[in-house]
């Protein structure tokens, strides 16, 4: 992930953006019989962009109190012996 210096820093209250990218890995299991018919061995979220902002109040000499909110969209995948499907 990237980030990007505060935008805005005036007295006690620091605002910042970010923008990155995210590899995500997913995890592993057993095979499982879905109620599609298909069998999974494998689910995880695709790589994908990510972005958002934090606020900061500062609330004495090296202290902070914030907020971040952040965003990922990706979609899930799940994969197995000869199937492959996605899902928003």
């Amino acid at each position: 992930m990237a980030g990007v210096a505060p935008a805005f820093a005036q007295g006690r209250v620091e605002v910042g953006g970010f923008v990155g990218f995210s590899l995500n890995d997913g995890v592993d299991s057993d095979l499982i019989l879905a109620g599609d018919g298909n069998i999974y061995d494998t689910i995880e979220p695709k790589d994908s962009a990510i972005y958002g902002f934090t606020v900061g109040f500062l609330v004495g000499e090296g202290a902070e109190v914030g907020f971040r909110w952040a965003q990922a969209p990706t979609t899930l995948q799940a994969t197995g012996r000869m199937t492959e499907k996605s899902a928003t």
